[in-house]
């Protein structure tokens, strides 16, 4: 088991990054859940073992139990989730002395933390990713939110949890698909800060992908998480570097969004659009080798996703950037990556640029495109 120390200018928190984390003895929520009511918020997708495993580990602790099942999907992400679930609790005499946990993907967790967050102006929650994309990014960092106007996470707040369990047992029910979408933000971990894990990745893919090697797993999950905790660090709240954070998001949020909410793209699909986007243009602009250019792009590409967001026309996903609340003056921050390893942000992106280098990745891929 590794423990990812996350330190903000309130507190702080641990991750613990494990397997069978619920097999040990006391178990891990024997500080938090004690004598508490607590409200296990999940998704009807979860797998009945994965919730038995949770409702034991609770039901000893806790003073009693209550289980709210969301739909599956990124359209349960809206403020009629987050009143609906308060009104339950509200309904069951929750109070501020009582504990939220939030079981399942990123959906889950930002739904789960944004309710603690404004439920009496603030509940303990605990974060128990299920998904390997929410185990190595979304679990930590304290940005909870939901959809609003047609923006990915346009009402939010920076709430954190009281600890996180990354308990890697739970993504042996994850379909291939979405463990791959899950590496992306892994590898998007090694390109912000840590040229080591991009290696570990480079080197150890087929082991990853299906699981094979549990050691390897959870190195890459803790690895990544330890990239954001450090950023999160220094910038709590985003007004610098925490910016790295978003590599491939200004586009992949683009491009989630022109899908709708009823999307058949996964987030980190999206991301791996942004990120080869990114990597483009940094290197149209002479600021990233192109051995590193291709190194994301070769690593990116054989994780074998589909094309199916050419489908869009450029000016949707346009339409879709200008919504995002990255922007700032009338300026997007875009992070462009230096080398694997290293990360820039800039806000003299323009749409023109931008427009043309989503247009040559549909139409050619990078491995056609002519530097200028």
């Amino acid at each position: 088991m590794k423990e990812v120390r996350v330190t903000y200018p309130a507190g702080q928190y641990t991750a613990l990054v494990g397997h069978a984390l619920f097999s040990e003895e006391p178990g891990p929520l024997s500080d938090v859940c004690v004598g508490k009511k607590v409200a296990l918020i999940t998704d009807a997708g979860i797998p009945q073992r994965h919730l038995d495993v949770v409702h034991s580990a609770v039901g000893a602790l806790a003073k009693s139990t209550y289980t709210e099942f969301l739909d599956q999907g990124e359209n349960q992400k809206q403020m009629a989730t987050v009143l609906h679930l308060a009104e339950r609790l509200l309904t069951r005499g929750f109070d501020r002395s009582d504990i939220i946990i939030g079981l399942g993907g990123g959906s889950v967790l930002d739904i789960a933390g944004f309710l603690s967050a404004i439920y009496m102006r603030g509940l303990l929650y605990v974060n128990i990713p299920t998904t390997l994309l929410a185990q190595c990014d979304a679990c930590i960092g304290g940005k909870v939110g939901v959809n609003f106007g047609g923006g990915k996470n346009l009402l939010g707040a920076f709430y954190h949890p009281a600890t996180v369990l990354v308990d890697t047992l739970f993504l042996h029910s994850l379909p291939i698909h979405e463990q791959k979408a899950g590496l992306v933000e892994v590898i998007k971990a090694g390109i912000i800060g840590d040229p080591k894990l991009f290696s570990l990745i480079e080197q150890s893919l087929d082991d990853l992908v299906g699981l094979k090697n549990p050691q390897l797993l959870q190195e890459s999950i803790y690895r990544a998480l330890q990239v954001k905790a450090q950023i999160v660090e220094q910038d709590e709240k985003e007004a610098g570097p925490r910016m790295k954070l978003n590599l491939g998001h200004t586009v992949g949020h683009a491009v989630e969004a022109v899908f709708g909410p009823q999307a058949i793209i996964a987030h980190g699909e999206a991301v791996a659009v942004g990120i080869r986007v990114a990597a483009m243009i940094a290197w149209k602009r002479g600021l990233l080798p192109e051995q590193d250019l291709h190194r994301i792009d070769s690593l990116i590409t054989s994780l074998g996703f589909g094309d199916q967001w050419k489908a869009f026309n450029t000016a949707s996903i346009m339409e879709k950037i200008a919504l995002d609340k990255k922007k700032r003056q009338g300026r997007i921050n875009f992070v462009l990556p230096l080398r694997i390893g290293e990360v820039t942000v800039v806000n003299d992106i323009c749409e023109d640029e931008l427009t043309k280098s989503l247009e040559a990745l549909k139409d050619h891929g990078i491995q056609h495109i002519q530097q200028p």
